[in-house]
């Protein structure tokens, strides 16, 4: 049976590090489907290593994250996770995972 409530939308960027940023600004933004306006959701950010080693967790209940998570050169060389949930009140749910590298 198909839901008739709209389907949450999530935006999801890993920027690159440059040589003087101590991380990578992870940002994710929730939208409903055909909207342009962000919706207010709760957002559950996870990052994984390449060993599976959570290495940030990020929440927030306001539709979106913006963080500087401490992945750099220095870190574990290999294909990191980042795995993304969004819920709000009269939405259908969203998930979404992407990968990065991190070279050595």
């Amino acid at each position: 049976m198909a839901s008739d409530q709209p389907r949450l939308v999530i935006n999801l960027t890993i920027q690159e590090p440059s040589t003087t940023e101590s991380g990578r600004l992870v940002e994710a933004s929730v939208y409903a489907t055909n909207s342009t306006e962000q919706v207010i959701a709760l957002v559950n950010l996870t990052i994984s290593d390449p060993s599976g080693n959570i290495v940030a967790e990020i929440s927030d209940d306001d539709g979106g994250v913006s963080e500087d998570v401490p992945i750099d050169f220095d870190s574990e060389a290999g294909i990191y996770t980042a795995d993304i949930q969004a819920t709000a009140e009269g939405y259908t749910s969203a998930s979404t995972s992407e990968t990065f590298e991190v070279a050595g």
